[in-house]
């Protein structure tokens, strides 16, 4: 016992250190990268550590990427608060994120409130600041990182599961889950007799829009083995049974025609926003017409009673009622949003599809398409931390491109 404890301390503090040292830079490719592999497979490292101790461990260097994030988000936050042109629009998020904060303590108590605000907050704040402080990426770099160490193995693996898993005991999760409580439900992992593969990971959907927003980056910035790498990363995807993915793929070549067609950019500026929309009540309607199965059904059922629960208090709960383990824990973060929120939440996801519609009409820049989609996919999903984490690669204002793709594209 006392090797596996050194031997964590060391990993604990040279993870720290990398992920502090490599995040404080501008260019963020190599510290995404790590952080993508440390959230990707977190589950099966740590989950095997801890039934190989008999779970009379913790392990600390497992909550080190948390750690590198708040520490990461407190200094830029500092950093960007004192550029002037910055100043309002990090004060403002942070007010209302302070309001929600208040709100939640007070009524859903402390605990919870750290439950609440570490399931939904610091991705999302993460994405914000670098952002604001216009860090910039190498993303063919880090979609070859992401190729050849995420997406490779788990459709190898993915492939494996899908031949010869046929019931949950032979996942490799499946004592860890039983030992800590957590519950494992058949129609999560199975649909009809085919199991919805989730490779190294523990669940089927990271697994799948991790792929989605992978193939997303390989389908717009990869030349060199474009169709390949995009076969590969589809592969899980239609393994694992998951429908709204492919909505969602979809709406991205709605978007990226209406991007490359040649029109007045005030046009531009509708559609994008129409076809967002569009896509979003399609959806609803494709459910409530098509659909017989309870987890499709469940998420109109779920976008039904938000609209409820904002009408009986418009203000939200604040931070701390959604999330694990709390209150309520639906399928979708804007829904989340909206009962911690309320109006403001919905307010602030409009007004995010409209203007950076608006901008992306004006500016080609194609960070703003990759976060309205992932808006879009918010709306039916929940968006975990390791979804995220393309998000952010994708949604980073400056990128670094290994080659000219079009005029339009180098000028992002």
């Amino acid at each position: 016992m006392i090797i596996y404890q050194l031997t964590d301390l060391i990993v604990f503090f040279s993870l720290l250190a990398s992920l502090l040292l490599l995040g404080m830079r501008k260019n963020v490719t190599h510290f995404l990268s790590l952080m993508t592999l440390l959230y990707c497979y977190y589950d099966w490292i740590y989950l095997q550590l801890k039934d190989a101790t008999h779970y009379e461990m913790v392990f600390f260097s497992g909550y080190t990427k948390e750690i590198a994030i708040y520490i990461l988000i407190s200094a830029l936050l500092i950093k960007s608060i004192k550029i002037k042109k910055n100043f309002l629009r990090v004060a403002l998020s942070l007010m209302i994120i302070l309001v929600a904060s208040v709100i939640g303590i007070s009524s859903q108590g402390f605990s919870d409130f750290i439950i609440g605000f570490n399931s939904y907050i610091p991705m999302l704040l993460l994405l914000f600041i670098l952002r604001v402080l216009r860090r910039e990426i190498d993303i063919t770099k880090y979609l070859h990182v992401v190729i050849i160490a995420v997406i490779i193995p788990n459709v190898c693996y993915s492939i494996y599961q899908y031949l010869y898993y046929t019931r949950l005991e032979n996942f490799w999760f499946y004592d860890a889950f039983i030992h800590s409580g957590f519950a494992l439900n058949e129609w999560d992992y199975f649909r009809g007799d085919s199991v919805r593969v989730f490779g190294f990971f523990s669940n089927t959907l990271s697994l799948t829009f991790f792929c989605f927003f992978t193939l997303l980056g390989i389908l717009t910035y990869l030349r060199l083995g474009r169709f390949i790498f995009a076969a590969l990363t589809i592969a899980p995807m239609l393994l694992s049974g998951t429908r709204t993915v492919f909505i969602s793929l979809f709406l991205y070549f709605a978007l990226i025609f209406i991007y490359k067609v040649n029109i007045p950019r005030k046009l531009k500026a509708y559609l994008y926003f129409g076809t967002w929309i569009s896509a979003f009540l399609s959806t609803i309607f494709i459910i409530l017409t098509f659909s017989s199965e309870e987890s499709s059904l469940g998420r109109v059922v779920q976008w039904n009673d938000a609209i409820k629960e904002l009408m009986s208090n418009p203000l939200g709960h604040g931070i701390g009622y959604a999330g694990v383990g709390l209150t309520i824990w639906p399928d979708s973060n804007v829904i989340a949003f909206i009962y911690m929120a309320g109006v403001i939440a919905l307010f602030i996801t409009l007004y995010i599809i409209y203007a950076y519609s608006k901008k992306l009409s004006f500016s080609d820049n194609l960070s703003f398409l990759f976060i309205i989609l992932s808006l879009f996919v918010a709306m039916y999903q929940n968006v975990s931390p390791t979804i995220m984490l393309p998000i952010i690669a994708l949604g980073i204002n400056k990128r670094i491109l290994n080659y000219t793709l079009n005029s339009k594209l180098t000028s992002n």
